[in-house]
C-alpha cells in the first residue's frame, strides 16, 4: 500500500507544503494524501495544531514554512538543558549543536522543548540566546518496533517507550516485532506517551532481515518508498530514442566505468590526443562525456517530473536504492547499457597540456556503449598492465588515452588547490538473503575512481560556462568558504601539532591542504581530516553563483547524473533550450522561483544524507552484535562534557562511553574542547588517543554502541596544551575576599560595620 493511503505524519505534510508552494490548500493536501470523511476533519485540526506549534503559517495557502530569519533559529533543547539542535530539517546537521546562553526564560525549558533563539558570536564561539519558550509540540513522528502494547523508538534520544492503543493494535493487526511509523497524541500525558499508528513499515517476519534498517531510516526522514500509479505508467510507456535531430556517436568507442554492483549506467567517457592540425605535435586532449538523455523521457510538469522534484534525488542504502525515477527509466531507457542504442546529451571538450578547458561543444546524440567496465578491472590494467579483463582494443582506444588526460587534469587540480580530504567511506556488504551483515570495510580509493571524478568535474564546469555564455539561468552547485569561527576552532585543534598556526595569525582556507600534508602519518590524522571536513560549509543548489570552494572552481553545476539528481535535469533542460537541441528544453524558473527550487532539492538531499548515515549506523551496530563483550582497538574521535566518542577499528563504527565509566577521577572538558583532563591526577584523554575498549551494549534499532575503555595507550593523540584562563586571577581574588568576609576579615562589608561602631561611640 502506498504512503498516500494513510494519515500523513507532520513531517510528510510539511514536505508536501514545501514542495507545492502554490497549491497547498487544505483541500489539495487532503486530495494528495487520499483523505476522506472523518480524515478531512482530522486534517483540519492537524493543520491548526501545526500552525500553533510554529511549523507552518496559518493562511489561505498554508505558507511553506515559518519565515526564515537569518539570525534566528528554532531549536530543540537537548538532555541536560545546556545545548540545543535546530528543529527544521533544512538547518539540521549532526555536528551542529549550539550552546544555550542561560537566562530566566530558559530555566522553564525541559528536554525536548523548543526555543526561538538569536544566534550570536561571543569570543569566537557560536551561542544561542533564547527569547521565546515554545513547549513541546503537540505531536511528533515516532518510528520504532511494536512490543506488547508499547512502541520502542528507533531514536536513541527517546528515554522511554510509547503507548499504543488497543484500537490501533486491532486496526493494524499488530504483532510483536512489527516496525511501525506513528505520531504522538499527547506529549503531556501521564505515564507513557500515547501514539497513533500511521502505517506498518515491516512485519515482524520482515523485520528479522537486517535490510529493515533501511526502511526504518527512510521512514524517519519521510522518504518516498513507492511511486504513484500514474508515474509508473508514464515510465513504462517510454521507448527507444528517436534518431532524428541527433548526432550519431555510435562509432565513438564510449565506455561506462562503474562499480561491480551498479545497476544503472548514466555516464560514458572517451578520450584521444588533441594534436595540432597537420602535425603530430600534442596540444592536449579531447574528451567526450556522454550522459543519459533523461529530458527526452521526463517532460516538464509531467507526473514523472513532479515526482522527481518531490524526491529531489536518489537515496542509496546497502541493500536497496530509493530511485528518483522508476526502474523502467533508471535501469532501462536512461541506462547506457552496452551495445544498445541510447539517447544522450554529450559534451565534447578540449583541454590543453596545463589542464585548462579551451573548447567545449554540447551535442544531443545517439550512442552505443562499447563496454561496461568495472573499476577494479580498470585499476588492474593501470597498475599492473593487465588489460585482459577489459580487452586490449578498449584499453588502446579509450582507457589509455583517458588515463593520459586524467594525469593532466589531476595536476591542474592540485595546482588550483582543490581540497584533498581523506575520510574513507565504509562499504557494508549483506549476505545473499539479507539476514546478516557479512562485512564492513573502507572503500578503496582507486585511480579509476579519480579518473571518472575528474572527467565528471570537467563536464560540470563546461555546463556552467556554457549556460552563462548563452545567458541561460543555471542551477549551480555551490560551496562557500568555511566559517571563520569553525576555522578558528580548527586552529585551536592544531596547537602543538606539526601544522600549528603560530600566534594570532588566522587560519586561511587556502592553507587546509598544507595542514593535511603536515599531519600525514600521525595517529590523529584521521580525526584532523574529519574536523577539516566538518569545518566546511554545506554545499547546496542555487541560481546565484558564489563558486565552489572545495573544488576551487569559480563556475560549477551538476550535469552528469540526471537519473539520480533533479538539479542535473534542470541543467540538461536549460542546455537543450540554450543551444536549440530539440524538444524537452526549459529555462530555469519557467515554472517557479529558481531559488525555491534550489532550496527544495538541497533539502531533499540533506534528508537522504541523514537517512543514509542512520542506516549505516544501524548496519554497523548489527555487524558488531556478535562482538558483544569483546575487547577491540579504538581511537578517541571526540570528547564532550558527558563522555567520549570512539572510532572502533572494527568497521570504523562510532561508539560512546559515558563520563561515569571513564575512571575514578573527575574529568573536565578543556577549553580547547579537544581533551578531558582529570582534576586529581591530571590524566589527559585527547582526540586521536588509542585505547582498547570493551563492547558493553549494541542496539541496532537505534544504531548505538556503548563501550568501556579497559586500557589506555599512553602517548599519542593530539598534543595537549592547556589554554590559560584570563579570568582566573579575578576568580581567585573574588574567592579570597569571600573567605575573608566569612572569617570577619577586612571585607568592604566588615569595614562599613566597623565605621558605624566607631561613629556610635
Amino acid at each position: 500500500m502506498t504512503e498516500q493511503a494513510h494519515r500523513p505524519s507532520t513531517d510528510a505534510i510539511v514536505a508536501f507544503i514545501r514542495q507545492h508552494p502554490d497549491s497547498n490548500s487544505r483541500r489539495e493536501i487532503a486530495k494528495y494524501f487520499g483523505l476522506k470523511g472523518q480524515d478531512r476533519s482530522w486534517l483540519r485540526a492537524k493543520l491548526k495544531a501545526m500552525a500553533d506549534d510554529g511549523l507552518i503559517e496559518q493562511q489561505a495557502k498554508w505558507g511553506s514554512e515559518p519565515r526564515e530569519l537569518p539570525s534566528v533559529l528554532l531549536l530543540e533543547v537537548l538532555p541536560g538543558g545546556v545545548t540545543a539542535t535546530p528543529v527544521e530539517k533544512e538547518w539540521r546537521d549532526p555536528n551542529l549543536v549550539l550552546t544555550l546562553k542561560t537566562n530566566r526564560m530558559l530555566k522553564s525549558a525541559r528536554d525536548g522543548d523548543r526555543v526561538l533563539a538569536q544566534i550570536k558570536t561571543e569570543n569566537q564561539t557560536l551561542v544561542a540566546k533564547p527569547f521565546k519558550h515554545i513547549p513541546k509540540p503537540k505531536t511528533r513522528m515516532v518510528v520504532g518496533r511494536y512490543n506488547r502494547g508499547m512502541l520502542e523508538s528507533s531514536n536513541r534520544r527517546d528515554q522511554s517507550a510509547f503507548h499504543v492503543s488497543v484500537d490501533d493494535i486491532g486496526k493494524y493487526k499488530l504483532m510483536n516485532g512489527d516496525l511501525v511509523q506513528a505520531e504522538t497524541v499527547d506529549e503531556k500525558a501521564f505515564g507513557l506517551t500515547p501514539v497513533s499508528i500511521l502505517r506498518v513499515i515491516a512485519t515482524a517476519q520482515e523485520a528479522q532481515s537486517v535490510s529493515s534498517f533501511s526502511l526504518i531510516s527512510a521512514a524517519e526522514q519521510n522518504l518516498r518508498l513507492d511511486f504513484p500509479v500514474e508515474v509508473l505508467q508514464e515510465a513504462e510507456s517510454a521507448g527507444p530514442p528517436l534518431e532524428a535531430g541527433r548526432t550519431d556517436l555510435r562509432r565513438v568507442p564510449l565506455v561506462t566505468i562503474d562499480g561491480a554492483d551498479a545497476r544503472d549506467f548514466d555516464d560514458a567517457i572517451w578520450a584521444t590526443p588533441w594534436q595540432r592540425d597537420g602535425s603530430q605535435e600534442l596540444r592536449g586532449h579531447k574528451i567526450i562525456v556522454a550522459i543519459a538523455d533523461v529530458a527526452q523521457y521526463v517532460s516538464p510538469a509531467s507526473a514523472l517530473d513532479k515526482e522527481a522534484y518531490a524526491r529531489g534525488n536518489s537515496t542509496y542504502f546497502p541493500d536497496r536504492v530509493l530511485p528518483m525515477l522508476p526502474e523502467a527509466l533508471s535501469n532501462g531507457w536512461c541506462s547506457l547499457v552496452p551495445h544498445e542504442d541510447r539517447g544522450c546529451l554529450a559534451v565534447e571538450m578540449h583541454i590543453d597540456l596545463e589542464g585548462q578547458l579551451k573548447r567545449y561543444k554540447f551535442i544531443r546524440g545517439i550512442m552505443r556503449s562499447h563496454a561496461r567496465l568495472i573499476y577494479e578491472d580498470v585499476e588492474q590494467a593501470i597498475q599492473q598492465g593487465d588489460n585482459s579483463a577489459i580487452g586490449s582494443s578498449i584499453w588502446q582506444t579509450t582507457v589509455k588515452p583517458a588515463l593520459d588526460a586524467f594525469n593532466v587534469l589531476k595536476t591542474a587540480r592540485e595546482k588550483r588547490g582543490a581540497l584533498d580530504i581523506d575520510v574513507p567511506e565504509q562499504v557494508v556488504v549483506l549476505s545473499d538473503d539479507d539476514s546478516r551483515v557479512d562485512s564492513v570495510s573502507p572503500r578503496a580509493r582507486l585511480i579509476a575512481h579519480q579518473l571518472i571524478e575528474e572527467f565528471m568535474v570537467l563536464a560540470n564546469v563546461a555546463a556552467a560556462m556554457a549556460l552563462e555564455a548563452v545567458h541561460q539561468g543555471c542551477m549551480y552547485r555551490l560551496h562557500e568558504e568555511p566559517d571563520p569561527i569553525k576555522l578558528d576552532a580548527l586552529k585551536k585543534l592544531l596547537r602543538g601539532t606539526p601544522a600549528e598556526v603560530p600566534g594570532r595569525q588566522p587560519l586561511e582556507p587556502s592553507s587546509l591542504n598544507h595542514i593535511l600534508r603536515k599531519i600525514d602519518g600521525e595517529d590523529y590524522a584521521p580525526m584532523i581530516h574529519e574536523q577539516v571536513l566538518r569545518s566546511q560549509m554545506q554545499a547546496y543548489y542555487g541560481p546565484t553563483n558564489v563558486g565552489h570552494f572545495g573544488l576551487a572552481l569559480s563556475k560549477y553545476a551538476h550535469f552528469t547524473s540526471p537519473i539520480r539528481r533533479y538539479a542535473d535535469l534542470c541543467v540538461h533542460r536549460a542546455l537543450i533550450l540554450g543551444f536549440k537541441l530539440g524538444d524537452g528544453g526549459e529555462a530555469l524558473g519557467a515554472r517557479g522561483d529558481p531559488k525555491r527550487i534550489g532550496e527544495q532539492i538541497s533539502w531533499t538531499e540533506r534528508q537522504s544524507v541523514l537517512a543514509e548515515r542512520a542506516a549505516n549506523d544501524r548496519y554497523l551496530s548489527a555487524y558488531l552484535q556478535s562482538s558483544l563483550g569483546e575487547i577491540v582497538e579504538a581511537s578517541v574521535a571526540s570528547v564532550t562534557t558527558f563522555g567520549v566518542f570512539f572510532r572502533l577499528d572494527r568497521g570504523h563504527a562510532q561508539a560512546f562511553m559515558p563520563m561515569s565509566l571513564i575512571g575514578e577521577d573527575r574529568y573536565r572538558l578543556d577549553k580547547t574542547s579537544t581533551a578531558l583532563v582529570g582534576e586529581r591526577w591530571g590524566k589527559v584523554i585527547s582526540m586521536g588517543q588509542r585505547a582498547q575498549v570493551k563492547i558493553m551494549d549494541v542496539d541496532p534499532l537505534t544504531g548505538s554502541i556503548s563501550v568501556q575503555a579497559t586500557n589506555w595507550v599512553e602517548g599519542g593523540g593530539l598534543p595537549y596544551k592547556p589554554i590559560a584562563d584570563p579570568n582566573n586571577g579575578k576568580k581567585r581574588l573574588r574567592s579570597h575576599r569571600k573567605r575573608r568576609a566569612l572569617r570577619g576579615g577586612d571585607s568592604s562589608q566588615t569595614k562599613r560595620k566597623n565605621t558605624r561602631m566607631h561613629q556610635n561611640r
